[in-house]
């Protein structure tokens, strides 16, 4: 395999480049933080969103209850303690304490926090895999592409695990990659790697970069330790763990956490080649970056051989956990992110001619400028409903509401926790005597309008 070394070397344009972008992204996303939920995966962020506000009422309002302070529950839980199967919450742990500023303004807090948290990782990645080089290639400067390139770019401003874990997977690699290093970057490494891989276990598929590592031959042992400790704290979670909240569950699985038969899953995720194959030339670098690639027609590198090799493997270890179930969540395949990170950068520093560099460079920049102006675009180019300030209107109307004692509230059940989290409040009770729903919902036979906004019904209800 080819070797990556460390090596000191100077700031390329590239690297400036890539430097400014991110930045760029970072500021867009903070603002991003204090405007209203987008698209994608709405619904997930509110799912997220509300487990960690659930959390922060059960620790400070909520009656006490069998149900351990670590286990995450939902914020759609009716009047049961609502406790459900999730990965591993440690983002909506560290979360939660947000909501101590209140439903609207811990809910932007909350965002930015992971926003900044996860491009802090990406910056912490770029120095630690900084001078590193495949095959001669300096391309460990490539890791500064991350929140900002392949299936990541559209993920790492949301509020969902994947990024968060995706991150501490690269950190995992760069602490170990030299093989040769002490003990405790090994440790350091099982522990980044364990965690990412307990927030989203489709995130292992980036540990096949590890392939790549130099004198893998040799120092295999000292990779097989931090990777055996990283599987080691998942299979703990997901025997153990999950059995335990299994044990509390009363509602259905609204994140299943289970294990599919390989073969069928693969069957399954390509029983539609052309899907597949437009799926990968527009997801897994950037739109029409490969066909920037193939104009240039240069052919490729040992370098590029072995990581598309190794995007190869991973795309079918992804597929193997997930099957077709990836083609309506994407998220599941960013483990590609990193080998496709360093594959670009390889490319831009190759031989191919200088007008294809400048058409890719192009292209991906057009496609950086397409998601921060629709994460803007969304909400600034005309007319929001914000429906927390007209949550916060109604509940200001109503103090004789008992508002914020975790109480749960009626309300028409989509299954995730629309208007729970704008108001603060659980959700989907069948008796109880308040309620909260929008216009277009019927309102339950023993309920009467209180009082409403232009997007909201607050209900009273018979005891």
């Amino acid at each position: 395999m080819a070797e990556l070394r460390a090596d000191n070397f100077k700031i390329s344009w590239l690297e400036r480049a890539a430097f400014v972008a991110v930045a760029l992204r970072l500021a867009v996303l903070s603002l991003r933080s204090f405007l209203p939920l987008g698209l994608p995966e709405l619904w997930r962020q509110h799912d997220t969103l509300g487990i960690a506000m659930r959390y922060w009422m059960r620790w400070t309002v909520e009656a006490p209850s069998s149900l351990p302070a670590w286990v995450p529950a939902l914020l759609e839980s009716g009047e049961g303690h609502g406790a459900n199967v999730t990965e591993f919450p440690l983002l909506t742990l560290l979360s939660a304490p947000w909501f101590y500023f209140g439903p609207a303004l811990g809910r932007k807090l909350a965002c930015l926090a992971v926003v900044w948290l996860g491009f802090g990782l990406c910056f912490l990645n770029a120095r630690l895999w900084r001078g590193k080089r495949l095959g001669g290639e300096p391309l460990g400067a490539a890791m500064i592409l991350l929140p900002i390139f392949s299936i990541a770019i559209g993920w790492s401003g949301k509020f969902t695990p994947d990024f968060l874990s995706l991150s501490l997977a690269v950190t995992a690699l760069g602490l170990a990659w030299e093989g040769d290093v002490n003990v405790w970057r090994l440790v350091g490494a099982g522990i980044c790697g364990g965690l990412a891989v307990l927030m989203k276990p489709t995130t292992a598929g980036a540990f096949l970069l590890v392939l790549a590592a130099p004198g893998l031959r040799v120092q295999w042992k000292k990779h097989a330790l931090w990777l055996g400790l990283a599987a080691g704290m998942a299979l703990v979670y997901y025997t153990a763990g999950v059995a335990l909240i299994r044990g509390y569950q009363t509602l259905p699985d609204f994140f299943p956490v289970r294990a599919q038969d390989p073969l069928r899953a693969l069957a399954r995720f390509f029983a539609d080649p052309a899907f597949v194959l437009k799926f990968l030339l527009t997801r897994v670098l950037a739109p029409y970056v490969p066909l920037a690639l193939l104009l240039a027609w240069t052919p490729l590198t040992r370098v590029q051989r072995i990581l598309a090799g190794i995007l190869g493997l991973q795309i079918l270890f992804v597929a193997a956990l997930a099957g077709d179930y990836v083609w309506s969540h994407d998220y599941y395949l960013m483990s590609v992110a990193p080998a496709a990170c360093l594959f670009f950068w390889s490319w831009m520093q190759g031989k191919a001619p200088r007008w294809a560099k400048v058409a890719a460079m192009a292209l991906w920049m057009g496609h950086l400028v397409e998601f921060s102006g629709m994460d803007l675009g969304q909400w600034l180019g005309k007319p929001q409903p914000v429906l927390e300030i007209e949550a916060a209107e109604l509940k200001s109307r109503h103090p004789e509401i008992p508002w914020g004692q975790g109480l749960p509230f009626r309300s028409h059940y989509n299954g995730f926790p629309h208007l729970g989290l704008y108001f603060g409040e659980r959700q989907n009770a069948v008796k109880a005597d308040w309620g909260f729903y929008t216009p277009e919902e019927a309102l339950p036979g023993d309920c009467k309008v209180l009082d409403r906004t232009g997007h909201l019904v607050l209900a009273r209800c018979a005891p």
